[in-house]
């Protein structure tokens, strides 16, 4: 028994020794080719992708549902939540030509599923990744006697050292492009040693000339039904930022790049035998636009649970009054997890009032203290007050002293604030009347300029707000958590 294990292995060894990295390469090319590219493929696709902005770690959080015809690449594209984490009611679209997909950076987004970089053979479409291949030789007038038939292999190919994948055993080779290395984008390839399949890919992306944002990436992939699949996307992304350069009205490329970490998930995947025609025609789409959707394209609308980057606890105290006598007092904590800090100086937090509430909602929270939530959220009126003072240009100019005053112009939800700063007791505190035009709301804050936050606040309104049949008489706001405080 013992022989024929040891017969058996010495058999691999030598069959994984035997074999030439060329083979390999030809193997891998021949599996891609044998399977079958699905007629229509239905995906989540989800961006975690992370970048500095003026010394800020920012998170993307889009999420989007997408249902793609392979033979031209038109999609549906459902919006289930924005880059900045926001959960809104944005109506679907259709992706025709041009590859742009809305909420997204990710141009030809719906071909990611099933791109194979330039490994099949035959393809009448350019790959997500590829550019237009460098045009060749020009025909020769001399008449064709004979052919001969060339294996072409656009890389010089380099075996590494093999490793597993998944439980998988696979051999590792190294691609560097022997020419029109924009088109040719494989840099590294595993592939499984028993079906010749990859498992997965380092591919390099080149967009604009001069080079306006290129891709270093790899790509893992997944045998789903009959289907090889892409499901995920991790590495770095650079851009190069567009200004005006010399002659007025030019744009050109700055010396400034900024880079990223770039990380895509595709999730919810099937492939369905018939979907719609007007599903992916912009044209027609707007005339089934109220037409129920097919179920496949259903998700669940839960929030991504997002890691908090701040956790606050505010005590609200609330005095009201009813029918012009009775009044009430209640007491609740307000729980807030800030899960995201957008380019545009906004916040991402998810909001909880307990004890009346045992699940979070999403708000997003803009530079003016405007506030954007979905319509099936209500937010009470002291969750509203907190989160507006959360505001980057609500809180003012960085540098404030007594006399100090600024305005938030009305317009948006919870705006038309204006300020003036009474006194400054000490570094890390400052004393602001708050007054709001809209709702008739007046009240003073103590102010923590260091960890932009709210220590304590005291509002009271002579009217009802927001169309409230309750009007508050007071709202008492004090801070009892910040996972921030011993931060200097």
């Amino acid at each position: 028994m013992l022989a024929i294990i040891a017969a058996v292995t010495m058999a691999t060894a030598s069959s994984d020794v035997a074999i030439s990295t060329r083979q390999i390469y030809l193997q891998a090319r021949e599996a891609i080719n044998s399977i079958p590219i699905p007629k229509y493929v239905v995906f989540t696709y989800s961006d975690f992708s992370k970048n500095e902005f003026l010394g800020r770690e920012v998170y993307a959080h889009e999420r989007l549902r997408v249902a793609v015809r392979t033979s031209d690449g038109h999609a549906f594209v459902e919006t289930l939540q924005t880059r900045s984490g926001f959960q809104g009611r944005m109506p679907p679209v259709v992706v025709g030509d041009n590859g742009i997909f809305p909420n997204t950076s990710v141009y030809r987004l719906g071909d990611f599923p099933t791109a194979d970089f330039g490994l099949r053979t035959g393809g009448s479409r350019t790959g997500i990744f590829e550019t237009d291949s460098m045009p060749g030789p020009p025909p020769s007038p001399l008449r064709v006697i004979g052919t001969v038939t060339v294996v072409d292999i656009p890389y010089r190919l380099t075996r590494l050292a093999d490793s597993t994948v998944q439980g998988r055993a696979v051999y590792h080779l190294a691609l560097a492009p022997i020419r029109d290395p924009r088109h040719n984008v494989l840099r590294e390839l595993w592939v499984d040693k028993q079906t010749f399949e990859p498992t997965g890919y380092v591919v390099e992306r080149f967009v604009g000339s001069p080079t306006l944002f290129s891709y270093l990436v790899h790509v893992s992939n997944e045998r789903i039904g009959n289907y090889v699949v892409n499901s995920e996307l991790t590495g770095q992304f650079s851009t190069q930022l567009l200004g005006h350069r010399g002659p007025p009205g030019k744009i050109d490329p700055l010396p400034s790049i900024r880079n990223a970490d770039v990380a895509w998930s595709i999730t919810e995947i099937s492939f369905p035998d018939e979907l719609p025609d007007w599903l992916f025609d912009p044209d027609h789409f707007a005339l089934h636009k109220n037409d129920e959707l097919p179920s496949v394209l259903k998700v669940t609308a839960n929030e991504t649970a997002l890691p908090s980057l701040r956790h606050l606890v505010f005590a609200i105290v609330t005095t009201s009054v009813h029918d012009g006598s009775n009044v009430s007092v209640t007491n609740a904590q307000l729980v807030l997890e800030v899960v995201a800090a957008t380019a545009d100086d906004g916040l991402v937090v998810d909001v909880k009032q307990m004890p009346d509430e045992t699940s979070s909602h999403r708000v997003a929270i803009t530079l003016d203290g405007e506030l954007l939530f979905g319509s099936d959220v209500e937010l009470s009126q002291g969750e509203k007050l907190v989160l507006s003072l959360l505001g980057r240009a609500v809180i003012g100019p960085a540098a404030r002293s007594a006399g100090d005053s600024w305005d938030i112009p009305a317009g948006g939800s919870y705006r038309g604030w204006s300020f003036h700063v009474l006194e400054t007791p000490t570094a890390r505190s400052e004393v602001l009347d708050a007054t709001r035009e809209q709702g008739q709301l007046h009240g003073t804050v103590t102010y923590n300029p260091a960890l932009s936050v709210p220590i304590v606040a005291t509002f009271s309104a002579a009217a009802p707000t927001d169309s409230d049949s309750v009007a508050p008489l007071k709202i008492r706001l004090q801070l009892l958590e910040d996972s921030y405080s011993g931060r200097q």
